[in-house]
């Protein structure tokens, strides 16, 4: 189950193509680490601020179960920081 969470999050860390999107910056917790136990939550910074309306994070497992818990938020004060929490997976 981490693993699947940590696939996805290494998924998120590559770098996209398109022009004039945000890319991903960085992860909390890191694209590909390994956690003794799950986070609480997901935090994802870009490269440009983000418009809420057109994004999102969802967190799966390997049976396609969801483990978000809640909407994704933007950090308070930070356009460019994406938080959705997470359930006990």
């Amino acid at each position: 189950l981490l693993a699947a969470l940590l696939a996805l999050l290494f998924a998120l860390g590559q770098p996209g193509r398109a022009s004039a999107h945000a890319n991903l910056d960085r992860a909390d917790p890191a694209a590909g680490s390994a956690l003794p136990a799950a986070p609480g939550e997901i935090r994802l910074a870009f490269t440009e601020p983000l418009e809420l309306k057109y994004s999102g994070i969802e967190v799966y497992d390997q049976d396609r179960r969801t483990y978000t818990s809640g909407p994704a938020r933007l950090a308070p004060g930070d356009a460019h920081t994406l938080i959705v929490a997470v359930a006990d997976l």
